[in-house]
């Protein structure tokens, strides 16, 4: 489409960073949805994957993590705007994270790296906003928190699974499980924040 076709095409009367603007906030609250949406799957699967196992899980474990792309696809334009490596590391994490995440639901030796991939992208992105404020600094404080957590998580989880199957006495703790409805809750935030107006 040459620029001729393009302008005819255009309201008349509105300007082209105008049309811009509009399109991206149309993006940035469509992206809101989508992640608000995955947030209230995953925890739908915390509160009631378990009944008709594993068909209900498996209904919903697409959009719990894939529902998240469209926000990390939002994310990135904000992100390049102020850090172009933070943007395309945060880019790569979050996408990791979300298909890790399926991994992870489905074959209990894939959870130590969906959490790896998931603190890592969660510590990522919230240096990145308390640093710039390109979404609330508190979020990114609260977001970076959770990541260094649940990183440490991942490297726990990891060493937990021999020492449970050589020695039963050894507690197994939860850790996967407590992440999930972490992320859920996080997913939902995300959603409320991505639909207000950018700081």
């Amino acid at each position: 489409m040459n620029p001729a076709d393009a302008h005819s095409q255009r309201p008349p009367g509105l300007h082209p960073d105008a049309v811009a603007a509009a399109r991206e906030h149309t993006d940035r609250r469509k992206a809101a949805i989508w992640a608000a949406l995955a947030g209230l799957a995953q925890g739908a699967i915390v509160f009631f994957g378990h009944l008709a196992y594993p068909y209900v899980r498996d209904l919903l474990l697409g959009p719990a993590y894939l529902l998240l792309l469209p926000a990390i696809a939002h994310l990135h334009i904000r992100h390049s705007g102020v850090r172009i490596s933070g943007a395309t590391l945060a880019l790569l994490t979050g996408t990791a994270a979300a298909i890790t995440g399926v991994a992870g639901a489905l074959n209990v030796d894939a959870q130590p790296a969906a959490m790896f991939a998931l603190g890592l992208w969660w510590w990522t992105i919230g240096k990145l906003w308390a640093e710039t404020g390109v979404v609330q600094r508190t979020f990114g404080l609260v977001t970076a928190g959770a990541g260094a957590l649940v990183l440490i998580a991942s490297f726990v989880a990891s060493g937990l699974a021999p020492l449970t199957a050589l020695a039963p006495g050894v507690p197994d703790l939860a850790l996967w499980d407590a992440s999930r409805p972490a992320l859920a809750v996080w997913a939902i935030a995300l959603g409320i924040g991505l639909w207000r107006p950018p700081p």
